[in-house]
């Protein structure tokens, strides 16, 4: 953290005639402040200084009938810097840690009809420019019942302070921060507009205005989509520092996206991250969190993923600004959650609530006729594609009837009429083998893919016009929950639906990042730390058999107890020809 922000109350009590300039339970401020410092001396004068509050220079009154002995270091840094004046009944406690000290008489302690030396003195501003009252308390309610005639002398003292408009102090805690800020000198506090402390602290951009990033390094995000190529043309014929970052996920051919983008005289970097995506869909396989629909939400997984590893990428190349390239306002929203989350001091240009290219840019022709002016192929428009990554495909259409045909996953009428066999290896939850071979996250997404894609399963339409494809998901899923369903017993399973449901709906709604799923998923990692053994399936059109267990760490029943041996799962889970019907209960 670069800087520390303050917000301060503002109050009016100078327009209040006869009011106790003291805070109770009431609302008073009319107003407040709000600053940055580069710490927490410098924000807290800034502070005061924001709310017309002049630094003294001539010297000071203090007041007090019970000063404590914690305050005296504190007034005695003050003393070595300005003269002090006091009342008859502090003098003592000064006098005893020797800060030195001028008596004057206060209202009460003259004649009535006589002004007392403080009253002439705050008329005259010359010998004094702040005035500490240190207030009790424990008497604040006495006040409410004085009239003019019986109030005490602290209430006059604080009262002529305002009216003469002379800075007043009151509360112990504001009076040590201010004897321990004063010392700065004023000509050292920064004060600046509020945009340069990009990227000192997070913030969006100044209404939006490329113009305002000319003292920046820009990090683009780009997609093969007509909106990347514009702005980042765009941005480069404003002159800007720009860098294009397209993130890896294993979908789509990178060559083809390379190619895209060379004209542009802009440097493109393609940051690989499908082993971080590829982590982030083993938790969601260990958390089981699929919908009713099959959908495991890898469009906002996949944003997860961005904000948490493309951000720190952008970061280590020292780019200062975010600009995200998508016109949609609820993805610009959601990225601007991840900048603030993951790396605050950058800041954030949401290119397409700039007026000017809003103006430039209004139709979709008007990006298809910029970019032909400069020799540039527009991408058109009419897959459906909203997601593609090692982990699968996300497609969205007005109508089912123009979802097209599958890329992972083999219609059932050409899978072949051979059921093929599978051994899947789970390790603390997590599948370490596949069929013999030890596997990666990004293997074993690779091998599930292809494995079940041949075999007709992980392919899900819905009459909304979604195809959700997810085959090696879908099936490393399916055989953890065999496994768990010897391994859990009544209170882990019970536990683990709570957490599965939790996760599921927040990463749904675009919360996987937040504390409180990550927290979830945490949990669900050490529910599943001894979820331990080898599943044996079959696939075999569109189908997910079981077959067999072994190996297993901990079979246990739902009361809670040990249910088989290793030699007795052999006895009971007894392999066939492949068919269901063969396996024997």
């Amino acid at each position: 953290m670069t800087h520390i922000g303050c917000k301060a109350s503002m109050f009016s009590f100078n327009r209040l005639a006869g009011a106790d300039p003291i805070l109770g339970v009431e609302m008073a401020s009319t107003g407040e402040i709000g600053v940055f410092g580069r710490n927490k001396n410098e924000v807290f004068l800034k502070a005061m200084i924001c709310q017309n509050f002049r630094i003294p220079k001539v010297g000071l009154f203090i007041s007090s009938e019970s000063l404590s002995e914690e305050m005296c270091p504190y007034l005695s840094r003050l003393a070595r810097r300005l003269k002090v004046y006091t009342c008859a009944r502090t003098a003592a406690v000064l006098s005893e840690y020797g800060i030195p000290h001028t008596v004057l008489t206060v209202p009460g302690e003259v004649p009535a009809g006589t002004d007392s030396e403080y009253e002439l003195e705050v008329a005259a501003k010359k010998k004094f420019d702040l005035v500490i009252q240190i207030r009790d308390k424990k008497k604040d309610f006495l006040l409410r019942r004085c009239t003019r005639e019986t109030a005490p002398s602290d209430y006059w003292i604080r009262r002529l302070a305002v009216d003469f408009n002379i800075p007043l102090l009151t509360e112990p805690n504001i009076v040590k921060m201010f004897c321990e800020a004063v010392d700065i000198p004023e000509a050292s506090i920064e004060i600046e507009p509020f945009r340069s402390y990009v990227p000192k602290i997070y913030h969006k951009i100044e209404n939006n205005n490329c113009a305002m990033l000319l003292r920046h390094k820009v990090g683009l995000m780009i997609t093969n989509n007509n909106d990347s190529k514009v702005l980042a043309l765009r941005l480069h014929q404003e002159g800007l520092d720009v860098t294009c970052f397209h993130a890896y996920l294993g979908g789509q051919d990178i060559t083809n996206f390379e190619a895209a983008f060379q004209n542009f005289n802009v440097p493109v970097e393609v940051v690989d991250l499908r082993s971080e995506i590829a982590e982030g869909a083993f938790d969601l396989i260990m958390a089981q969190s699929i919908d009713e629909n099959k959908n495991w939400h890898l469009y906002k997984l996949s944003w997860h993923i961005f904000g948490k590893h493309l951000l720190q990428v952008m970061r280590e190349r020292h780019m200062t600004v975010v600009a995200q390239s998508s016109k949609q306002n609820k993805k610009e929203a959601g990225f601007e959650k991840y900048v603030q989350m993951y790396e605050p001091k950058m800041g954030v240009y949401n290119a397409w609530r700039d007026s000017r290219l809003l103006e430039d840019f209004s139709t979709e022709a008007d990006q298809i006729a910029y970019l032909r002016q400069h020799g540039i192929k527009a991408v058109v428009k009419g897959s459906g594609l909203v997601h593609s990554s090692v982990c699968g495909n996300t497609y969205n259409c007005e109508d089912v009837r123009t979802l097209p045909p599958a890329v992972l996953v083999k219609p059932l009428r050409d899978c072949s009429d051979k059921p093929e066999f599978v051994s899947l290896t789970f390790r603390g939850g997590r599948c370490v083998n596949i069929n013999g071979m030890e596997v990666t996250p990004l293997l074993a997404l690779q091998m599930a893919n292809e494995l079940a894609g041949r075999n007709g399963v992980g392919c899900t339409r819905t009459r909304e016009g979604n195809m959700y494809e997810a085959p090696g998901m879908m099936l490393l899923s399916k055989g953890l929950n065999y496994l768990t369903d010897v391994c859990f017993d009544r209170p882990m399973a019970d536990l683990f639906r709570i957490y599965s449901r939790h996760v599921s709906q927040q990463i749904a709604i675009g919360q996987f990042s937040e504390k409180h799923t990550q927290s979830a998923v945490e949990a669900i990692r050490f529910l599943m730390s001894e979820v331990s053994g080898v599943v044996e399936l079959e696939l075999h059109q569109g189908d997910v058999i079981f077959l067999k267990l072994s190996h297993v760490s901990k079979a246990l029943d739902r009361r809670g107890g040990p249910v088989v041996t290793e030699e007795e799962l052999e006895e009971v889970f007894q392999p066939g020809n492949g068919s269901f019907s063969d396996v024997q209960w």
